[in-house]
């Protein structure tokens, strides 16, 4: 028996940089970072969205050096037929697995938002690792907003 393909219609509705800080790094030279991920999704079911965020926080030592945080926010056709919220056990549901596709689209503008911004600065030499969806996924928080 042959299964088909559902297609699901979505369409990247806006993109908007939430946070960007660094501490004055000057001329000095940095040699080792540690690197703290941000993943939160909000699912707006009354206007069909999803509002994926992406952050990273680089910091040495006891110091946060710089932080970046972006979102996008994603319409979804047919909105009720992909995603189902149980009420009862606050449970999101996903008829077809998007979140790495949403995951992939709001890390990979994060990696370049990151790169645009830290550009002639000591942090240039850090780039956002590539990092495996699967990855990001496990440490996703989930929230509804009615």
């Amino acid at each position: 028996m042959m299964e088909t393909e559902k297609r699901i219609s979505f369409s990247l509705i806006s993109i908007q940089e939430e946070k960007f800080e660094i501490s004055d790094t000057g001329n000095s030279t940095i040699k080792e970072v540690n690197v703290q991920y941000l993943v939160e999704t909000e699912v707006h079911p009354v206007d069909g969205m999803i509002y994926v965020r992406t952050g990273i926080r680089y910091r040495r030592e006891e110091s946060i050096i710089c932080e970046c945080i972006l979102g996008i926010r994603f319409a979804i056709k047919d909105f009720d037929t992909v995603i189902t919220i149980d009420e009862d056990s606050k449970k999101i549901n996903f008829t077809s697995n998007l979140m790495p596709t949403f995951l992939s689209i709001t890390y990979g503008a994060l990696r370049g938002a990151l790169f645009e911004r830290v550009k002639n600065t000591p942090l240039e030499a850090f780039p956002l690792p590539l990092m495996s969806m699967s990855e990001l996924e496990i440490n996703n928080h989930y929230r509804v907003v009615k």
